[in-house]
């Protein structure tokens, strides 16, 4: 949803209290946050890590560390350009499977995006099969 203010995401706060988030780095907390709400709903889109280290403040070594560490422990993936937070969607109160227009809101932006590995992980993971057939 986009308003004058612009989109907002939504994220379960449950995240905030799971031992797992809490085990990482503050760092890459912060990072994880800031991909979330500067994202898509999706969570899959096209990185540029220098405005990440501008919305954070933190330095590129800082940054490639975090990221780093939210790989290591599965939070997010990357291939070339594009960065992929796991489960935005099922952590998403917003989506649904059973909303068509939301299933085909998603499709559309991965059509956008460039078809790399990571898309098709993508695809399998949430079922939605092959995007880039469809179309």
């Amino acid at each position: 949803m986009a308003s004058d203010r612009g989109s907002y995401r939504s994220i379960y706060t449950v995240l905030l209290d799971d031992p797992d988030y809490q085990d990482l780095s503050s760092e890459a907390r912060h990072l994880l946050l800031a991909l979330r709400i500067g994202g898509n709903q999706p969570g899959i889109f096209r990185i540029y890590w220098s405005v990440y280290e501008e919305r954070t403040g933190y330095d590129k070594k800082t940054i490639e560390k975090a990221r780093d560490e939210l790989i290591k422990k599965g939070y997010i993936e990357t291939d070339k350009t594009l960065v992929w937070i796991r489960n935005a969607l099922k952590s998403d109160p917003g989506f649904s499977y059973k909303d068509s227009k939301k299933v085909k809101g998603i499709r559309n932006i991965i059509l956008g995006l460039p078809k790399t590995g990571i898309i098709d992980k993508f695809c399998k993971y949430y079922n939605l099969g092959n995007p880039f057939e469809d179309a």
